[in-house]
């Protein structure tokens, strides 16, 4: 049987019983895409950013339309301390396609990869930044469930990932759309 998930990225939030947890990372989801010196797209060019760059979320700026698309500008500082302007639709912020639902979490999976069920969406093929979830991660591994049965408002979308096989850096890695969230708030 061919197992086929998602290398996650480190990154460390200790999580607390009630607990909201927003983007402090976003991450470039156009191939390439330019950071600004302001917020607008005729503002000077600071650098480029590639997808899957990690970018520092500093604040979220004023809403805007470029091309037919809506969406906010974002003031970001790249991990080499460049500071700009991206506009939210080339990042994991992208309002298109956006859902916020109130979704019961079903399964923690720890395996060859790392997956969240919540109702019968699995969050584990996409770059969800799932070390974020600490907390989470214990129920995989006891019978007394902290989180598992518990109700989020998980805001989501479908964005870009690289997934491969067994989630091993040994197995060649292929682009994929799918389903990753971008924000998670206990409820009950």
């Amino acid at each position: 049987m061919k197992i086929i998930c998602l290398l996650s990225l480190p990154f460390i939030l200790f999580l607390l019983p009630n607990f909201t947890l927003s983007q402090t990372q976003i991450t470039v989801q156009g191939d390439v895409v330019n950071l600004r010196k302001l917020d607008d797209v005729k503002s000077e060019v600071v650098v480029q950013v590639k997808r899957f760059d990690e970018l520092s979320l500093m604040e979220k700026g004023k809403e805007a339309t470029i091309n037919g698309i809506i969406d906010n500008w974002y003031k970001v500082k790249t991990k080499a301390g460049k500071i700009g302007y991206i506009f939210g639709h080339f990042t994991s912020l992208k309002k298109k396609g956006q859902i916020t639902s109130i979704m019961t979490l079903n399964n923690v999976i720890l395996g060859d990869c790392f997956h969240l069920i919540f109702d019968e969406i699995d969050f584990g093929d996409g770059r969800n930044q799932l070390g974020k979830y600490e907390g989470i991660i214990e129920d995989a591994y006891t019978d007394e469930k902290v989180y598992v049965g518990s109700k989020f408002r998980v805001t989501y979308n479908t964005l870009y990932s690289m997934k491969s096989m067994a989630c091993s850096p040994n197995y060649p890695e292929e682009l994929i759309e799918t389903s990753t969230i971008i924000k998670l708030e206990k409820v009950d």
